[in-house]
C-alpha cells in the first residue's frame, strides 16, 4: 500500500461521524498582578538615550504647492503615495533633531571611507520604490479618469434620450391640438390658425443662434447623419471614379448612335447631312465600292459554277 493510498483511508477514517471526539481544553485566564507590575518596573527604567535613541517629532512642512497633510488622522492609509511622503517627513524631522545629539555625544554618523558594507536599504533601492509608487499613483489616476469618461458617456446617451423623448412628447402635443383645431373650427380659419402656429414656432428658431448655419439645426447637442454628410470634404478620388465608371445600372448600349447623335457631334454641333466630303475623297471611296462590287460578282459565279459540277 502506498502513502497516499493509506492517507486518503485515514483521511475517510476520520470522516465517518461518531469515531472521534474532539476534546474542548477549557482555558483559565490568568491575572498575576505582581509579576506584571515587576516587569513594568523594569521596563521603566531611565536608562541613557543612546541606549533607547527615541525620537518624538511632527513632520516636516510639506514643499511648496503640494496638497500634503501634517495631520496623521487627515492621511488616507489606503493611499500609498501620501502615507510614504508624510513618514519621509516624519524621518527628516527625526534625522534633523538626532543628528546634533548624535554629535553632542561623540558618536559619528557617516561611514568610514574604508566601510564597504551596504546598509538594509540603500538609496538605490529607495529610489525604486519611489518610482514604483509614483508610477502605481498615476496607474491609479489614469483609472479614476477612465471611470469617470464612461460615466460622463452613460450620463450624456441619458440626456440624450430625454430630449428625444422630450421632442416626441412636443411633437405629440402638437399634433393633437392641430386635430383639436380641425375637428373645431372651419377650412380658412383653420389655414389661419395653422399659419399663426408656424410662425410662433418660426420666431421661437430664430432667436437662437446657429450651430450649422441651418435654421432647422438651431442650438442642437447632436445632427442627424444627413447633415453630417453635407458637411463632409469631398473625395475627388471617389467624384473621379463616379464620373468615370458612373453609378452602377446597365452599361450596355449607352455608347451606340441614335438619331441626335448622328445629325449632331458633341464638339461643335456641325449637321453630319450638310457636311460636304473633298472630290479626291469621294473618287477614292467610288473605286472602293466599284472593287467590292466586282469581288462580290466574282464569288457568286463561282458559287454558281460548284452548284452545277
Amino acid at each position: 500500500m502506498s502513502d497516499t493510498e493509506s492517507e486518503s483511508e485515514l483521511q475517510e477514517l476520520l470522516s465517518v461521524p461518531g469515531v472521534y471526539k474532539e476534546i474542548e481544553v477549557p482555558r483559565a485566564s490568568i491575572n498575576n498582578k505582581p509579576l506584571i507590575n515587576n516587569i513594568l518596573r523594569q521596563i521603566s527604567k531611565s536608562f541613557p538615550w543612546i541606549e533607547r535613541l527615541d525620537v518624538v517629532t511632527v513632520p516636516a512642512p510639506p514643499p511648496k504647492d503640494t496638497d500634503l497633510e501634517n495631520d496623521f488622522a487627515k492621511v488616507d492609509p489606503n493611499d500609498d503615495f501620501k502615507r510614504e511622503a508624510l513618514f519621509y517627513r516624519v524621518a527628516q524631522a527625526a534625522v534633523l533633531e538626532a543628528i546634533p545629539k548624535l554629535h553632542e555625544l561623540g558618536i559619528p554618523t557617516k561611514r568610514p571611507n574604508d566601510y564597504f558594507a551596504e546598509m538594509i536599504k540603500s538609496d538605490s533601492h529607495m529610489a525604486k520604490v519611489r518610482e514604483h509608487i509614483v508610477v502605481s499613483k498615476k496607474r491609479l489616476e489614469m483609472r479614476e479618469r477612465a471611470r469617470q469618461l464612461r460615466e460622463q458617456r452613460k450620463f450624456g446617451k441619458q440626456q440624450q434620450k430625454e430630449i428625444l423623448e422630450a421632442r416626441r412628447l412636443e411633437k405629440k402635443k402638437h399634433m393633437q391640438t392641430l386635430k383639436a383645431a380641425k375637428k373645431r373650427l372651419g377650412g380658412k380659419e383653420q389655414a389661419q390658425l395653422l399659419e399663426e402656429f408656424l410662425r410662433s414656432d418660426s420666431k421661437q428658431s430664430k432667436g437662437k443662434p446657429s450651430r450649422g448655419g441651418n435654421e432647422a439645426t438651431l442650438d442642437r447637442k447632436y445632427f442627424r447623419p444627413a447633415e453630417y454628410a453635407k458637411r463632409r470634404k469631398i473625395n475627388h478620388r471617389r467624384a473621379y471614379k463616379n464620373q468615370k465608371y458612373g453609378f452602377g445600372g446597365q452599361k450596355k448600349r449607352s455608347k451606340r448612335n441614335d438619331a441626335q447623335s448622328i445629325r449632331t457631334t458633341a464638339k461643335d454641333e456641325v449637321s453630319v447631312l450638310t457636311h460636304t466630303a473633298s472630290a479626291e475623297r469621294i473618287k477614292r471611296l467610288g473605286r472602293l465600292m466599284q472593287k467590292t462590287r466586282r469581288r462580290n460578282a466574282q464569288r457568286q459565279r463561282k458559287r454558281a459554277s460548284a452548284n452545277k459540277i
